[in-house]
């Protein structure tokens, strides 16, 4: 009767932990270059200047989470053994792509051409999954700014 209720804790715990608001975040915020998003070629708009794509870029923060837990027995001796496990990038880590990418030249723009997000849950909660990613171009634009 103990392995039962067990059991059914341990499944109620991961449901609730796969249902839980959990997630990541990321930020571009205070990077000094243009990160432009749509068909444009540089930040104030005007005349369409010649860009040249110098480098292709791509940056993710990610969050992971899991768990698990195993059993081995011994005679009359049972051990259980659990672990939880996570690792956060941090918000700042697509922004310290950006720099790398770039070089920090600050005449270099990034062309955002794939931005996606995703969050999901393996096996009741015990592995979580939350990302955000950028895809795009480096690109020097012809001529002055």
């Amino acid at each position: 009767m103990t392995k039962y209720w067990f059991c059914c804790a341990a499944l109620s715990l991961g449901a609730a932990m796969g249902c839980a608001n959990w997630g990541t975040g990321a930020s571009l915020r205070g990077v000094p270059l243009p990160i432009l998003l749509g068909p444009v070629d540089r930040v104030g708009g005007g005349t369409p200047l010649p860009v040249t794509k110098v480098f292709e870029f791509d940056g993710e923060a990610s969050r992971h989470f899991t768990q698990g837990s195993y059993s081995t027995t011994a005679g009359n001796m049972v051990t259980t053994t659990s672990w939880q496990e996570e690792h956060w990038s941090g918000d700042d880590a697509i922004k310290a792509a950006a720099w790398r990418a770039t070089k920090g030249d600050l005449s270099k723009d990034i062309h955002v051409t794939k931005l996606k997000a995703k969050n999901y849950v393996i096996f009741f909660g015990t592995a979580v999954k939350a990302y955000v990613a950028v895809e795009g171009d480096v690109m020097s634009p012809g001529g002055g700014r």
